[in-house]
């Protein structure tokens, strides 16, 4: 085992992200939040994740749970992280 993998934790967060709020059926009412989160993989492997949406006051809307496989590092396409998290809060 390599000591750097004792030093820090198997997937973290890079502290890039984009929430974009979408409009699937074009009625202008915002139908889902999708949410990706860019992540930095030390170990390959399959991840559990859980994902809470609160409004402002902390009450929380929604939780999500998933599971994802990544590679090791980050890859980088054009700047832009492309190993990521993607979160889809459904706005009904």
């Amino acid at each position: 085992m390599l000591l750097r993998k004792l030093d820090r934790p198997s997937l973290s967060l890079t502290g890039e992200s984009t929430v974009t709020p979408v409009d699937t059926d074009e009625d202008n009412d915002y139908d889902e939040l999708q949410v990706d989160i860019g992540i930095y993989v030390l170990e390959e492997g399959t991840y559990l994740f859980t994902a809470t949406l609160d409004d402002q006051c902390g009450t929380e809307i929604q939780i999500l749970t998933g599971e994802q496989t990544f590679s090791e590092g980050i890859d980088l396409v054009d700047g832009v992280f492309s190993q990521n998290v993607e979160l889809v809060f459904d706005g009904q």
